[in-house]
C-alpha cells in the first residue's frame, strides 16, 4: 500500500511551475508543501553543509514516509542535495535508468530485481515507494540526486575464488569492519560538492558511538562532522530478518522520552549515541516488495 507522498510531490510541482519570479520566499512555500515532520527546519539548518544520518530499524512503513517528506523540505531550500540509500553500488545503473523512466516505480521493481525479495527490510514495499517518490521529486528538483552507498570493501586477490575464501574466513567483527569502512568511503567520495547530504541507514551504521557487540566504529563515526538522528517509535509491527528468515514481528515502544509522532529535533538527551530524534509514531510492517513472487 502506498503511503501517500505522491500527492505532495504533485502539489510541489504545481507550486514550482506556477511560482512568480517576484515572489520573495518560493523555497519556504515549497518546503511547506512537503508536509515534513514538525521541527525539520532546525535539523536541516544544523545539517547544512554536512552529512546527516537518519538511523532506522528497517522494515516499517512510517520511516520511509517521514524520510521522503524530510528530504522534500530540505531540498526545497535550494542548492544541491544528495540522498544516499543503503543499497550496494552495483544497483546504480538500474537506479539511473529508473530516474530517466516515465514510471520510476515500475523501472525500479524490474531493474533492482531480486533486491525486492530481501528479507532485512531494505527491499520492502515502503522502500520501493520511497525511492519512486524521491525520483519523482528529483524530476521536479533537478538539484536532487539519489545514489547507493553500501559498499563492502574487498581485498584484491588474483582469482575470485581466493577473494571468496578470504570473505568466508572473516569473523563477524571483521565483516562489519569492511562494511562500515566501505560505507564511509562511499559517503565521503559521493558527497563532495553537494550543499547537503542525507543518509538513510540502519541505526548501527548511523550511531556516533559503536553499538555493535565487537565495538566496530560505525560509518557515521568515520565521516567527520556528521549529525545523527535516531528513529524512535511508539511500538507496532515491523518486517525483520531472524536467522535468514523474514517475518512480521511486534515491537514494544522505543520512545523513552515520549516524543510526539511526526516530529524531529536535535537534543543532547540522545547523546552520546545520537544528536537527536525522528519520531514516527506507531509503526506498521512493510514486507518485501516481491514477497508474493516465487
Amino acid at each position: 500500500m502506498r503511503y501517500g507522498f505522491s500527492a505532495w510531490v504533485a502539489v510541489l510541482g504545481t507550486l514550482l511551475s506556477c511560482a512568480h519570479p517576484a515572489l520573495a520566499t518560493p523555497a519556504l512555500e515549497s518546503a511547506t508543501s512537503c508536509n515534513a515532520p514538525s521541527g525539520w527546519e532546525t535539523v536541516a539548518e544544523a545539517a547544512e553543509g554536512r552529512v546527516l544520518f537518519i538511523g532506522e530499524v528497517h522494515g516499517n512503513t512510517e520511516t520511509p514516509d517521514a524520510f521522503v517528506r524530510y528530504v522534500c523540505a530540505a531540498a526545497a531550500q535550494g542548492g544541491s542535495t544528495l540522498v544516499l540509500l543503503e543499497l550496494p553500488p552495483h544497483h546504480e545503473p538500474a537506479m539511473r535508468e529508473a530516474m530517466a523512466s516515465d514510471d520510476p516505480r515500475a523501472a525500479l521493481l524490474t531493474g533492482l530485481g531480486t533486491h525486492w525479495k530481501t528479507q532485512d527490510g531494505r527491499g520492502s514495499g515502503a522502500m520501493l515507494d520511497m525511492m519512486a517518490d524521491l525520483m519523482s521529486l528529483a524530476k521536479t528538483n533537478t538539484q536532487l540526486s539519489i545514489e547507493p552507498f553500501s559498499l563492502f570493501l574487498l581485498k584484491e586477490f588474483p582469482t575470485p575464488e581466493e577473494t571468496m575464501e578470504w570473505v568466508a574466513n572473516l569473523s563477524a567483527d571483521e565483516m562489519q569492519e569492511q562494511g562500515e569502512a566501505g560505507m564511509a568511503q562511499e559517503i565521503l567520495r559521493r558527497s563532495v560538492g553537494y550543499d547537503r547530504t542525507i543518509v538513510l541507514a540502519g541505526n548501527v551504521h548511523a550511531a556516533q558511538v559503536s553499538i555493535s557487540g565487537g565495538g566496530v566504529a560505525s560509518a557515521a563515526m568515520r565521516v567527520p562532522g556528521t549529525i545523527s538522528v535516531d528513529v524512535v517509535h511508539d511500538g507496532g509491527d515491523s518486517w525483520i530478518q531472524r536467522n535468514s528468515e523474514g517475518g512480521i514481528q511486534s515491537f514494544s515502544p522505543r520512545n523513552p522520552r515520549k516524543e510526539p509522532a511526526d516530529t524531529m529535533a536535535l537534543s543532547s538527551a540522545y547523546n552520546p549515541h545520537f544528536h537527536g530524534f525522528l519520531s514516527v509514531g506507531t509503526i506498521s510492517a512493510s514486507p518485501p516488495a516481491l514477497s508474493d513472487v516465487p
